[in-house]
């Protein structure tokens, strides 16, 4: 699954870039599998991804977030971008992928039922000018 998901985020991320952003990248930093469970409260404050840097000194340009589970199987787990303080919800379905600038602030809010599953990864490249 890994690869498949690493193959549709990598052929995904050039079309995104050439359409959306045109940003200079390079590579794609090993995705992360995350799972956001209503008992725990799983969520992921406000922050953003454009500081890091990965290990060859390239900077994150592009993030994304692949949603697994279906929508009706949790409540909450919404992935907001923000661009102000109100957010603006993604509303993915299940398989659905959505690319953003790494430096936009963004998080998901709190899950209040079930478990939602998402992979996220960020696509590299050399400093912005």
């Amino acid at each position: 699954m890994q690869t498949c998901v690493r193959d549709t985020a990598a052929s995904g991320k050039l079309s995104a870039n050439n359409t959306l952003f045109k940003y200079a990248i390079t590579d794609l930093e090993p995705c992360q599998y995350g799972v956001y469970d209503a008992e725990k409260k799983g969520h992921y404050e406000t922050h953003s991804d454009g500081a890091f840097k990965g290990q060859h000194g390239q900077v994150r340009k592009i993030s994304f977030s692949i949603l697994l589970s279906d929508p009706k199987d949790f409540e909450g787990g919404e992935l907001l971008l923000q661009p102000d303080f109100q957010g603006i919800k993604t509303d993915l379905q299940k398989n659905e992928i959505c690319f953003f600038p790494s430096w936009l602030p963004h998080k998901v809010t709190p899950v209040t039922k079930g478990i939602r599953k998402s992979i996220v990864g960020w696509v590299h490249g050399p400093d912005f000018v």
